[in-house]
């Protein structure tokens, strides 16, 4: 059953709002490419999750990638999504360093770096904003970046194993003029609440269920779910593209070494082949824009 899905609630007396989103059928889509580790392949299945949430509550109407760089095991992670619904990433790892297959800490995998969320609105112009990889977990990094850059008070919960990939977010909803009286103290008590949410429970329960069992005494109104899906955005246009940035030279060479040229999509896996006569017919088209580029 896929119920790869985002869905957002609201509390009908306080200005704090929620997503809960689901990824498994996605998240193992992502990971089938390559044999990744347990905690590399956990680590991607919660950045996922964590993108869907921040595309969602950022409401970005174009690509919003979340990316971590460091000096670990783990050097690059990266989720992406597009359109808010189609989703995508993927992870290195360093041949050089061991990683266990038992369960580690985020900050052992990824070690020192940082985390960037950059937004690319289909209008306008991208936006980056950037943290230190800090905390004991992906949802700290992110809460600092909401606390840093956005300055909105938001806590997120992120679990990815067993096929299985959820997370859960608490935002408060900024306000014009003063903070009224208990409002403090209604987060505090939402996000006590959510934190005694197990890890199985945010990934098996039912966004109902979810809910009921968080916050009984509440009256919280539950909106119209949107699905997520996994999409790759690589082309056979995009692909020629890249070999004509490339250069015709380079590409002749790996066309005389290999007999043809072959180029993998690292996100789906999509092979794209191209035979002498392509690169003929590649090279006698107009050149292409240089800024033009294409990431696999």
């Amino acid at each position: 059953m896929n119920r790869d899905s985002i869905q957002r609630f609201t509390f009908d007396t306080l200005p704090i709002r929620g997503e809960l989103v689901h990824v498994d059928t996605t998240w193992r889509q992502v990971i089938r490419f390559k044999e990744y580790p347990d905690p590399v392949a956990g680590l991607l299945g919660q950045m996922l999750t964590a993108a869907a949430l921040l595309a969602s509550t950022i409401k970005v109407d174009g690509t919003l990638t979340l990316q971590t760089r460091g000096d670990g095991p783990v050097p690059l992670a990266m989720a992406e999504i597009g359109n808010r619904n189609g989703l995508r990433g993927i992870a290195r790892t360093r041949n050089d360093r061991v990683i266990d297959d038992s369960p580690s800490p985020f900050l052992s995998l990824v070690g020192d770096g940082h985390l960037a969320i950059t937004i690319r609105p289909e209008d306008g112009k991208a936006y980056q904003g950037v943290v230190a990889l800090a905390g004991e977990s992906l949802a700290e990094c992110i809460e600092t970046y909401f606390h840093d850059s956005e300055q909105i008070a938001t806590r997120l919960w992120l679990s990815a194993a067993e096929g299985a990939a959820a997370g859960l977010l608490l935002q408060r909803l900024p306000r014009d003029g003063e903070e009224e009286a208990g409002e403090d103290e209604d987060w505090q008590r939402l996000t006590l609440l959510a934190a005694t949410l197990g890890e199985s429970e945010l990934r098996q329960l039912t966004n109902e269920r979810l809910l009921r069992r968080l916050f009984v005494r509440e009256r919280v109104r539950l909106h119209a779910e949107r699905p997520l899906e996994f999409r790759c955005s690589c082309s056979p246009l995009r692909t020629e593209t890249a070999l004509q940035i490339m250069g015709e030279p380079e590409v002749r060479r790996v066309l005389a070494e290999e007999g043809d040229v072959r180029v993998i999509c690292q996100f789906c896996g999509a092979t794209y082949r191209f035979d002498a006569v392509d690169v003929d017919l590649l090279f006698r088209s107009v050149p292409p824009t240089p800024n033009v580029g294409i990431s696999h």
